[in-house]
């Protein structure tokens, strides 16, 4: 018989362990998705990470010096939900990636700050714009579609993790 309450109590632990191991090995932020994901769009599009967790609404900033929003949400079902809520739109664009259950990549958008303030609803009584993952309208002005270079740098990581 399983016994949920143990199994339970032994996630918790593991759970902590993580976060106590990744505070030692330099995370910013108990938020290892998030963590992940700025690593990895760093990593993917050449972007320089943004140390301070104190900076105004962006993560990194790329090449030319535009300031990159980076969000990143796993789906473990086939309900997408809200990809997230901002605050400000101090950045120049969103870099969304999408994971799968499995944390491979579903899909990655670039999406331009005029999109945003095109496309997206202001929330006056919580006063943000509430992105929804299943709103970013892949294909039209402000929106890029990058699934692939991310798709091409996890089969690069799976070679040399192979060899």
């Amino acid at each position: 018989m399983f016994n949920v309450q143990g199994e339970l109590i032994s996630f918790w632990k593991l759970y902590n362990e993580t976060l106590i191991e990744s505070k030692l090995c330099g995370f910013k932020t108990s938020n290892i998705l998030g963590e992940y994901t700025e690593m990895l769009c760093c990593s993917v599009l050449g972007l320089t990470n943004v140390e301070t967790s104190n900076n105004n609404g962006f993560d990194a900033t790329d090449k030319e010096g535009k300031k990159v929003q980076i969000k990143g949400r796993r789906i473990s079902s086939g309900n997408i939900a809200k990809l997230t809520t901002l605050w400000n739109l101090n950045f120049d664009y969103i870099i969304a990636v999408i994971f799968h259950g499995d944390g491979s990549i579903r899909f990655s958008q670039k999406i331009s700050l005029e999109a945003i303030e095109r496309d997206i609803p202001f929330v006056t009584k919580k006063s943000c714009w509430r992105v929804i993952a299943n709103s970013i309208k892949s294909g039209t002005d402000g929106y890029e579609d990058i699934t692939e270079l991310f798709v091409d740098y996890e089969r690069g990581l799976q070679k040399t993790l192979n060899s």
